[in-house]
């Protein structure tokens, strides 16, 4: 009897064991907007928890102003498709989940909102935040409600609010989108979210949380999908480029302008930038390049116009079907007064040497004139330093460098020189 006892006794503790043994519920927090880095975020988490035995599912901590729809669409399709069960929950209080936000809420197995939070709010706009043309808006709309309504059918969800979201811009609280089943529960807490997920997807084993952080890769796409961050790398871009134009041979600005539109240019790959705002970028270039080299023929109004185009090439940058989202005033509206700024500095600077050159005066104005060697080029050939300019240079004596020399005679942009010392015998 004792036997049976023991042996009773130790399944009891085995099969209690069993009971108790925990599974793993997977979160991630979104507290940006939607973008590619997210699906892949999003994507990664997923397949880590598909990978899992002791997976209970997936977590969603969601607060977002929305995104970019190409990237949403990815991810409801991730979410639609999974089999493994995944939550959304907008959280904390204060907390939105606009546009893209609420695609992504309602395609939840289970979409939960904390008390004060807010969800919905749809409707395309365009980059500055306003209504877009009538006949792109209409196109827009109709599709994302196709998509919406999709959403909200296969989960379940009231399809009217759903549609509403994108036809009248409208936003629930937690209590009204509860109220007309958006979402499925207000929940505060991570205990309470626990206990209610163990009941909806049947767990009878404890649940404990593990977050998933972003990864590098994840971060720098976080990094250069913000809007702003594209702005300031095509203006810095043009800035560089305008640098070179402006003043041949630094080498620097040019390649750090090369090398800003790269990676502007990259990030036309991560947000719908729109490519009409890059031609405006490019004439902004072209616009100041005329203004400096043919400064009598424009009178400033080549200047006006490189101004206005490096303007709108910012208020245009984002492609209104794509995204709800928008350039941030407090940022790229003083990063086009900087570029601007450098931009008419220079030129000034560049338009006033171009009209006090020497050769403007006649072509003996450095004759006799004192300078000093820059830089040896090669037998005979060298780089001067002339008064406040740097010239190209040529010479019978052999010269070093910071030598002081003489021009005995001007050819164009090319000055023949001798050793002062030479001159002064």
């Amino acid at each position: 009897m004792n036997i049976f006892n023991k042996i009773f006794f130790g399944f009891a503790l085995l099969t209690s064991a069993q009971t108790l043994k925990a599974k793993t519920l997977y979160k991630i927090e979104i507290n940006d907007a939607i973008h590619i880095g997210t699906f892949e975020h999003i994507n990664r988490a997923l397949n880590k928890t598909n990978e899992s035995d002791e997976a209970a599912g997936l977590l969603i901590v969601l607060d977002t102003p929305g995104g970019y729809l190409n990237a949403t669409r990815d991810i409801v399709k991730l979410m639609l498709q999974s089999e493994t069960p995944i939550a959304v929950w907008v959280k904390p209080a204060g907390a939105h989940a606009a546009s893209a936000g609420a695609m992504i809420t309602m395609a939840a197995h289970y979409a939960v909102m904390a008390p004060s939070t807010s969800i919905g709010a749809a409707t395309p706009i365009n980059a500055g935040g306003k209504d877009i043309g009538k006949d792109l808006k209409a196109k827009i709309t109709n599709d994302t409600l196709a998509f919406v309504e999709g959403i909200a059918r296969k989960r379940n969800r009231n399809i009217t609010a759903a549609k509403d979201f994108v036809s009248k811009a409208t936003s629930f609280s937690a209590t009204d989108a509860l109220k007309e089943n958006v979402v499925d529960a207000i929940i505060e807490n991570e205990a309470v979210l626990t206990t209610r997920l163990k009941e909806e997807w049947k767990i009878e084993e404890e649940l404990k949380i593990v977050s998933i952080d972003l990864n590098l890769r994840e971060n720098v796409l976080s990094f250069f999908a913000n809007p702003n961050i594209a702005y300031a790398l095509l203006g810095l871009g043009a800035l560089g480029i305008y640098v070179e134009m402006t003043n041949p041979g630094l080498i620097f600005p040019g390649a750090i302008g090369a090398i800003s539109l790269a990676l502007g240019a990259l990030t036309t790959k991560i947000i719908p930038i729109n490519a009409g705002a890059l031609v405006l970028l490019a004439l902004a270039i072209v616009f100041f390049a005329i203004e400096i080299f043919v400064p009598m023929a424009t009178f400033g109004v080549a200047g006006i116009a490189g101004l206005v185009s490096l303007f709108l090439s910012g208020a245009l940058l984002l492609d209104p079907s794509q995204t709800n989202l928008k350039l941030d005033a407090v940022i790229w509206l003083p990063t086009f007064f900087v570029i601007s700024g450098f931009m008419i500095l220079l030129g000034y600077t560049s338009i006033k040497a171009l009209r006090s050159k020497p050769y403007k005066q006649g072509i003996n104005a450095l004759e006799s004139k004192d300078g000093r060697i820059t830089q040896v080029m090669g037998k005979g050939k060298y780089k001067v330093f002339v008064q406040g300019e740097t010239w190209n240079a040529i010479s019978e004596s052999q010269l070093n460098k910071d030598q002081d020399i003489v021009v005995i005679k001007q050819k164009g942009f090319t000055l023949s020189v001798e050793p002062k010392e030479k001159k002064n015998v």
